[in-house]
């Protein structure tokens, strides 16, 4: 018969007829049953032709009955990888550090409790637009919220670019106890170069009197060294 016959195949024992019919009679209401011998002939005796193809068609018009029970649950698969436990729920920020979870700064700021490096070549850049100061604060507190500032150094401060290299100088404020500003003790002028101080420096140690560089540089004060000529304070260049 064809892998893809409805009917289920009996060879032929060899038995008499009345023990095949009753065969048949006895599966006729579970299956479909076509009746062959061991050659896959159709038994002719007393069930041929038409009378087969009778049987074959009561047997298949049948009514299918209702669906079994389940049958038994499989195995148990293999146990999968361990879970990982969510973040600390604290309102803090936190990234996957070897398997275990690690505090991290977000983009938009935030407060680093340690020491922190920048190996090699590198820059830490500050920009604003102009007129809007770039800056880096020093101060004495516990917190961002509970800190007195002293000091701020301006790299760029709040006078407007308004070309020929005007605006956004250098510049050190000291700051007062309240967070008013004290002083600017230094400024240097972008365009200029020229470096201005609010008061007048004073100098441990008495400089090399020299009428001029060239007696500086005799007497040992380096390029870029400071000597007097007399009251007047003077700077090596040459």
């Amino acid at each position: 018969m064809p892998s893809n016959s409805p009917y289920i195949t009996i060879p032929d024992p060899g038995a008499t007829l009345p023990s095949i019919a009753a065969a048949v009679a006895a599966l006729k209401q579970a299956v479909n049953i076509l009746i062959v011998n061991s050659q896959g002939v159709a038994k002719s005796s007393n069930l041929q032709g038409a009378s087969i193809f009778a049987l074959q068609e009561t047997i298949k018009n049948i009514p299918t009955g209702p669906p079994g029970l389940p049958g038994p649950e499989g195995p148990i698969g293999p146990v999968g990888p361990p879970s990982f436990p969510d973040a600390p729920i604290d309102g803090g920020y936190y990234g996957r550090v070897n398997a275990t979870w690690g505090a991290v700064l977000p983009l938009t700021g935030g407060v680093i409790t340690g020491p922190t490096y920048f190996q090699g070549s590198n820059l830490i850049g500050l920009y604003a637009t102009s007129g809007n100061q770039r800056g880096i604060l020093g101060g004495t507190g516990t917190s961002p919220g509970a800190v007195s500032w002293r000091w701020q150094l301006q790299l760029g401060d709040q006078i407007p670019e308004s070309g020929s290299n005007s605006g956004s100088n250098f510049t050190l404020i000291s700051i007062d106890d309240t967070g008013a500003v004290l002083s600017r003790p230094l400024n240097v002028n972008r365009a200029t170069g020229v470096l201005t101080l609010s008061v007048a420096p004073t100098i441990a140690l008495s400089p090399i009197n020299a009428t001029d560089d060239t007696a500086a540089a005799t007497a040992g004060v380096p390029v870029g060294g400071v000597y007097r000529n007399g009251s007047v304070l003077m700077i090596r260049v040459t």
